[in-house]
Order: C-alpha cells, then sequence, then structure tokens
C-alpha cells in the first residue's frame, strides 16, 4: 500500500512566492496610495481605488488559477476510495488477488473520479464491491448447504 505522503511540486512555490511578492509590491502602493488620497476629492479616490482593484485582480488572478489548478491535480492524484469499502474487499479477497484488484478498482476510481467528481466514483465504488462480494456469498451459501445436505448421510 502506497504511503500518504504528498510531494509538492517545486513550480507551486515558485508560484506562491510570486503572488507574495506581487502582494508586497501592491501593499506598497496602496500605502502611497493611501497617503496621496487625503489630498483628492471623493470621486478622484474612488476611481484611484477602484482601478488599484482592478490591477490588483489582474495581477494575481492567474497565479491563484495556477495554484489552484495544481492543489486540484494533487487532490486527485492522492484520492481514495471510500475506507470501508476498500477494507470490505481486502477482507473478503484471496490474498493473492487482494493487490491487483484493488489496485485496479482504485486507478479505476480515480478516472471516474476525475471525470464525474468524488460522489459518483463513491456510488461506482460501492456499486463494484457489492457486486465482487456477491459471488463469495453465494459460494459460500452453496458451501454451507452442500455441508448440511452430505450431514444428512453422516
Amino acid at each position: 500500500m502506497r504511503s500518504r505522503e504528498v510531494t509538492v511540486p517545486p513550480q507551486l512555490f515558485v508560484l506562491l512566492e510570486s503572488m507574495q511578492k506581487s502582494l508586497a509590491l501592491h501593499q506598497e502602493r496602496l500605502h502611497d496610495i493611501g497617503v496621496k488620497l487625503p489630498s483628492v476629492d471623493l470621486a478622484t479616490g474612488h476611481e484611484v481605488l477602484d482601478a488599484f482593484k482592478v490591477e490588483l485582480r489582474s495581477s494575481l488572478q492567474p497565479q491563484i488559477k495556477a495554484v489552484s489548478e495544481y492543489l486540484r491535480q494533487m487532490q486527485l492524484a492522492y484520492s481514495r476510495p471510500p475506507f470501508n469499502a476498500e477494507y470490505l474487499l481486502h477482507l473478503i479477497l484471496p490474498k493473492e488477488e487482494r493487490a491487483a484488484v484493488i489496485g485496479d478498482l482504485v486507478e479505476e476510481y480515480r478516472c471516474i473520479h476525475r471525470r464525474f467528481g468524488r460522489r459518483h466514483a463513491d456510488i461506482w465504488f460501492y456499486k463494484q464491491v457489492i457486486m465482487s462480494v456477491w459471488p463469495f456469498v453465494r459460494f459460500t451459501v452453496s458451501r454451507i448447504a452442500a455441508f448440511v445436505w452430505l450431514s444428512r448421510f453422516f
């Protein structure tokens, strides 16, 4: 089983540092604007502040989008199916099949999670577990029935 350690790509740190620098520059500009504002009329002050907001938003928005995309990709890469369903499979499957079957289901779960979202992926995973458990339950019930039937002769 894979460890839960997350490796953060260096590009994310570069983006965060550039955002920090940009915020520092905008904070200095805001201070300068704050010093100049008392000397201008109210309408001009609103225009200056609105222009500052637009400039701040336009300079930070691409970086914020990039950071959120990195975080979304990391979440998808490390998403796991519902623990109880995975554990049930672990209990039911034979030891030699566990790693392969659960690994394949987790891979498919991530694809469905990426495409349709967590809720749909969870539903799909539970369906797969139920469909996987049913043959084992049927087999166990048939073995018990066979033993009961055989016990009549002994």
